[in-house]
């Protein structure tokens, strides 16, 4: 019973990489198609939000006819498409896995291979797609969706069913600086061969003087020098490639890693080796971004964080960003110059301070006789002594800078306060552990799911898109606790 959990949710981590699956007549009709069938419904409530199994509805068509043929020749492939037709309807029916897609009123769409591209070629441009078919020819041209140069949009994978019921085989896409250095390599030899062919006409001359002169003796033409190979255009390296998130902070987070820039949150410290040639945080990018503008599909917005050029386009699902890395800033030579002493320390240094000399005392006139004076008018006639004058006051000394103390010195400043989609995120992290840890108390785990639930509900619509788990399926599982 455990054993079939583990195959469930293995299925379920395959197509967790993609938003659509579209499954071939072919497929349906192989004998790996139960087993594939039977995993399938198993795995549904690991399923991510939005995904849908397709099958167009030609190849439902394709199937009906099959089993309408009842010539001895095709028994097997009769029987094949009777039990594909059986397992499609039962599983549409009572699990819901299987959407049948609409029927194309269009001419050429009446087979189910042309149908398969047409629908192919459309939903990449917004959705990871991934085709099950088993036939190889179909394979290739589907693969060949990947390197279109007229339209773009996400990589298209193709799988196929093997006789166990799982799912095998993965497309590898070309980088596209080796698809256009290969083109243009064949561009230049291809130019090449048409300069080697030999002119059959000569051009004739439009001087009549010298149609006149007699025709000189045919001597061995000297071989023309060969012109050098033109070379290859240089692939630009800062050439835009989009990445897709349900927010314009996530697009650009997605879209920095494919320059060596991880955005980090404020809480952890920058770390040059880790987080790349930029230090930018997520609040950065999030108060870089406009307040408006983003809300229709094709609407664009540029914005420079640091040395990072950016790029965002709201689509009609989610939003794409392109992130490119700028140059650095040329630091300027810091010109060291031994900073000039002040004059006024120079003057002291070079002559010493003038004494103030005292004023000189004034010659005593010279006693003449004079009758003697009563004491009391003595006194009075008597000259008052000099106050003495008051020394200025010292100029205050600043008062000295409390040295911290080493608790203050110790002390870390406090990190920011965590939105509530940062705190969702980890708590959802470490959710996800202890639940899947057997040795972990079941009071526990109902704890951390109902904190996690109070949480969810305080989120909006959009911040509750990007957490993974469900609420209802959290609150069945505490249920079988």
């Amino acid at each position: 019973m455990y054993s079939q959990e583990k195959q469930f949710s293995s299925l379920a981590k395959v197509l967790s990489a993609y938003d659509r699956v579209i499954i071939d007549t072919c497929s349906a009709m192989d004998e790996g198609f139960p087993k594939f069938m039977d995993t399938l419904v198993g795995s549904k409530r690991y399923w991510k939000k939005g995904l849908q199994i397709i099958v167009p509805k030609e190849c439902i068509e394709e199937l009906e006819k099959h089993a309408a043929n009842n010539d001895w020749h095709v028994n097997e492939t009769r029987i094949d498409a009777i039990r594909a037709l059986g397992i499609l309807n039962h599983a549409k029916r009572w699990h819901r896995v299987i959407t049948i897609q609409k029927k194309r009123e269009k001419k050429g769409h009446s087979f189910a291979d042309p149908v398969i591209l047409a629908t192919a070629t459309v939903l990449r441009i917004h959705y990871r797609v991934l085709v099950i078919t088993q036939d190889k020819k179909l394979a290739a041209d589907l693969t060949k969706l990947n390197n279109l140069g007229s339209q773009s949009g996400r990589f298209l994978a193709v799988m196929r069913i093997n006789s166990g019921g799982a799912l095998e085989g993965t497309t590898i896409r070309l980088p596209a600086k080796v698809i256009q250095i290969e083109t243009q390599k064949a561009e230049a030899q291809a130019k090449k061969k048409a300069e080697e062919k030999p002119e059959n006409s000569a051009k004739p001359t439009q001087n009549k003087e010298v149609l006149q002169q007699p025709t000189p003796k045919q001597e061995t033409p000297s071989p023309a020098p060969k012109k050098a190979e033109p070379k290859p255009k240089e692939v630009d390296k800062n050439r835009p490639f989009y990445e897709f998130g349900p927010t314009p902070t996530e697009a650009i987070i997605a879209s920095a890693k494919r320059v060596n820039v991880l955005v980090r949150d404020p809480g952890i410290a920058y770390v040059k080796e880790a987080h790349g040639p930029v230090d930018v945080t997520r609040d950065e990018i999030a108060k870089a971004l406009p307040s408006k503008g983003l809300e229709q599909a094709g609407q664009k917005a540029n914005l420079t964080v640091k040395r990072l050029q950016i790029t965002v386009e709201k689509t009609e699902r989610d939003f794409k960003a392109s992130v490119t890395l700028g140059p650095e800033p040329k630091a300027e030579p810091v010109k060291t110059v031994p900073s000039p002493l002040p004059k006024e320390e120079k003057k002291e240094a070079a002559k010493p301070a003038k004494k103030k000399k005292a004023p000189a005392k004034k010659a005593e006139p010279a006693k003449a006789e004079v009758t003697p004076k009563p004491e009391a008018q003595v006194k009075a006639d008597a000259p008052k002594k000099a106050e003495p004058k008051k020394k200025p006051a010292a100029p205050k000394q600043p008062a000295k800078k409390e040295e911290p103390t080493k608790e203050a010195v110790t002390k870390k400043p406090a990190a920011p306060k965590k939105t509530n989609i940062e705190k969702a995120l980890l708590l959802e992290k470490r959710l996800n552990a202890n639940i899947s840890n057997p040795n972990y108390p079941n009071e526990k785990k109902a704890k951390d799911i109902d904190a996690f639930v109070k949480l969810y509900t305080k989120l909006s619509d959009d911040e509750k898109a990007q957490i993974k788990l469900s609420k209802d399926a959290l609150l069945k599982q505490k249920e079988s606790l």
